[in-house]
């Protein structure tokens, strides 16, 4: 696979971090707008390799991230509460089709738009409102993180069975462009494999209805990135954020 030199931002290595949590305190303007004290550097020379003709070698149980190629058939305009409703019900199709699950939950769904921060309009709690592609790397979830939000999601006697652990639970995210391939900002991922605890730090993300947890990443030169040249619309990417089985799928 060839690979090409990328520029990732991943979380500092800073004596900040050894007295304080990385944190972000999302606030509206009229509150004095984002407090945080979340420090990246840019690293330049990531190798990323890039997975197109070798889609069909990665797998969700190995990797953590599989590509699938399946058109969807929304039709409804992007950016409307139709197409929000539309994708995340094709979506929740798709994903038991593929995973078999005996329950699933659709609870985000969101598009992306590669622009700056400052030029997004609309309220950011809306669905209907694009956010701003994610240069960071991160984990969307750590598993406490991961836990609350199951949790939040759960009727009480779902929770009760949850905390029992009788279930095996999964939080996965499926991605694809909307309008034509992606040929700037695209989508990395890293083998999970590749990845060292130590690369791995907690982050909270506080609304102010919700406190998540998040992991960012430290950069390690054998993390193993990769991504699809020129992904198009009818090509899906599914990947793993938490699994409560530690010695099942990647994640």
């Amino acid at each position: 696979m060839e690979a090409h030199e990328a520029a990732i931002k991943f979380l500092a290595d800073s004596p900040l971090y050894e007295t304080q949590k990385p944190y972000q305190l999302y606030r509206s303007a009229q509150d004095g707008g984002d407090v945080s004290n979340l420090i990246f550097h840019e690293q330049k020379d990531v190798p990323v390799r890039n997975a197109r003709g070798h889609e069909d070698q990665f797998k969700l149980s190995t990797h953590g991230f599989q590509w699938l190629k399946i058109p969807s058939r929304v039709q409804a305009t992007p950016g409307t509460d139709v197409f929000i409703q539309e994708y995340l019900a094709e979506s929740l199709e798709l994903i038991t089709k593929l995973m078999s699950p005996d329950k699933i939950i659709g609870y985000d769904c969101r598009t992306r738009k590669n622009v700056p921060k400052s030029e997004i309009r609309g309220d950011r709690k809306s669905r209907t409102t694009p956010v701003p592609a994610a240069p960071e790397a991160h984990v969307d979830q750590t598993v406490d993180g991961a836990w609350r939000r199951i949790m939040r999601h759960l009727r009480k006697e779902e929770t009760d069975t949850m905390d029992a652990r009788e279930w095996r639970v999964q939080i996965v995210n499926l991605w694809r462009p909307l309008y034509r391939p992606v040929v700037d900002s695209a989508l990395a991922l890293c083998d999970y494999r590749s990845l060292s605890p130590s690369d791995l730090v907690a982050a909270d993300h506080v609304n102010p209805d919700y406190h998540g947890e998040i992991y960012y990443l430290k950069y390690n030169p054998k993390q193993e990135w990769y991504w699809l040249r020129e992904q198009r619309p009818e090509e899906a990417v599914l990947f793993i954020s938490f699994d409560s089985n530690s010695q099942g799928d990647a994640k």
